[in-house]
Parts: C-alpha cells; structure tokens; sequence
C-alpha cells in the first residue's frame, strides 16, 4: 500500500512540475530521487506482479468454492474427467448460470441399464443419481444411436443392449434430415423453462405421450434447454431438445429417446424442479462415435484437466 500511495504522490508531483512551480530538495533529495522515471517505472512493475498474484489468488479462492465436494463428488462415482470439465465451465461461466445450486452430468460412455445421470448439490456436496435414455437416430428403420456400421453399410440397424454409438448419422444416410437427427448432443447446456408439449401430451398419447407432472399448481411435461457449445449443441432448443420423462423408460434397459435426456416415470419431476431455471448440465459422451463434437465441446476449456488439483 506504500508503494502504491508513493506512486501516487510522485504522478501528483509531476504534474505540479509541469506547471513550471519550482520546488527545492536541499534536505530531502531521496524523495526526489524516488520520483524518477526509472524508479516509477519499476514501481508500475512491481504493483503490476502484486496485482496479477492478487487475481491468482482470488482465483484460486474463488475455484475452491467450486472445488470444495471434488473429493465427496468422486467418491460417490462421478466420473473424474466429467466432472472436473464441468467444474471448469461452470467456473469460467459462473455468472451466465442464474441457478448455482446444482450441476448435472450424464455419462453417456455408460450402459443405460445403470444411473447414469448425476444430480450434484453445490451447497451440500450430496449426490443423486438416476437413469437416463440416449437419443436412437431412429431414421428409416435404422437406429442409428446403436446400430452397427461396417465401411460405410448399415450390417445390424439395431443394438438395444444400453450401450450408445454415435451422436451423428452419417452424411450419405440423413436424406432430408439432418445428421444429428433424434440423437443425444454432447456438451454443455443450460436448463430452462417448464412447458407443456402439445405434440406429447399424454391426454391425447396415452403412453406414447410424455408424463404430466405439477409444479407449483401447473402441468408441465417437459423443460427446455439452451445448448452452450457452438456447432456441437446449440440448435438444441430450435430442434426441440428437451428434458422429460417417458413411458418406454420402464425396463432394466432404458428406451431410447429422440435426442432427449429422458426420465423413468415420477422420477423425473423432483431433479428437474431443483435445476429448472439456468443451471448447467452436461452431455458426458467421450465415446468414438462422438469424439469429433466431444473434442469440439471442449476446446473453450483446454486447461480443464488442472481443475480441482
């Protein structure tokens, strides 16, 4: 602080200088010394480190506030890697994020017979977790989300065994789709509204229609999400990505979806109550099939690897 409020007195000094005022140093000549432009300049140095180590600090402060259940969060089995990149977009993206109390991560390199989807409380460090469908690609008979693709020729058009493949149909099969087609996005996302889908509503579906559920006296069916990650997710909302619940989540093995994370019936409602509203939830599928877009999600966030060390 002494530094600084010397600083400021030589930059007063030299201003009353300039204005001719002549000023006299028989006793003192330090101080005129210390007002020299070299000694300024190395002054400007060394308040210039004592502010960037005083951000390193702050940061370093700021990331243990996020990093604080990192160790509670991988013993209850979150994975490590999506856990430490979604801690590290949160972290850089801190402010875009409205709800702070929550993050979701859904690891989709997992068999959809296990909970897959995690449900991290910021305040708490508890976690929850729940299973989850991937999308099918289902177009012209093909799943495109688990069939087996051989050079380029569609040999199996379905694997409902759990595991997912891909996250993109192949160009010369989209005909007048388009390639991400009723498939699971990777990346990050930020939760929206509660709305009623018309188009599912169960009233008129039946079990082919989405379940209804209340939340604070309305029915809602589903929530809206806003993809994050440029050219891997951010047509989600346009493209009607959604959170939901769905009658063919009823079997050991999960059904499969049209690109929606989709719930269990009357398991859905009470995580999407706690992360409607601007929480971040992340699409986790480092799988070869969507190495491109999982590669192309993370290219904001490059340094991740370090988070929570």
């Amino acid at each position: 602080m002494s530094k600084l409020l010397l600083l400021i007195f030589c930059l007063h000094f030299s201003v009353f200088a300039d204005e001719s005022i002549p000023v006299e140093y028989e006793e003192e000549p330090a101080v005129a010394d210390k007002c020299s432009p070299e000694y300024i300049e190395a002054l400007n140095e060394e308040l210039r480190l004592a502010a960037k180590q005083s951000i390193g600090i702050a940061d370093t402060l700021l990331r243990g506030e996020s990093c604080q259940y990192y160790k509670k969060f991988i013993k209850a089995g979150v994975p490590v890697n999506a856990l430490k990149q979604s801690l590290y977009y949160f972290e850089k993206n801190k402010k875009s994020f409205k709800n702070k109390n929550y993050i979701t991560i859904a690891d989709y390199s997992v068999n959809s017979t296990k909970e897959r989807f995690f449900l991290l409380d910021m305040r708490t460090g508890e976690v929850s977790s729940s299973k989850v469908s991937h999308g099918s690609g289902s177009l012209g008979g093909v799943k495109y989300g688990d069939a087996t693709i051989s050079n380029g020729r569609v040999t199996k058009s379905s694997n409902h065994n759990g595991m997912m493949k891909r996250c993109r149909i192949p160009k010369n099969k989209v005909g007048n789709k388009h390639d991400q087609y009723a498939l699971t996005r990777p990346g990050f996302f930020k939760t929206g509204e509660f709305y009623m889908s018309s188009s599912h509503n169960e009233a008129k579906k039946g079990n082919r229609g989405w379940p209804t559920f209340r939340v604070n006296g309305r029915s809602y069916n589903g929530m809206r999400m806003d993809g994050l990650s440029d050219g891997v997710n951010d047509k989600a909302r346009a493209q009607g990505v959604v959170m939901h619940e769905a009658y063919y989540n009823t079997g050991s093995v999960m059904g499969r979806s049209f690109g929606c994370p989709a719930f269990v019936p009357k398991q859905g409602r009470k995580i999407m109550e706690k992360i409607a509203g601007g929480s971040l939830y992340y699409s986790y599928v480092p799988i070869d099939g969507c190495k491109e877009d999982y590669n192309k999600a993370l290219e904001p966030i490059s340094e991740w690897s370090s988070m929570c060390e």
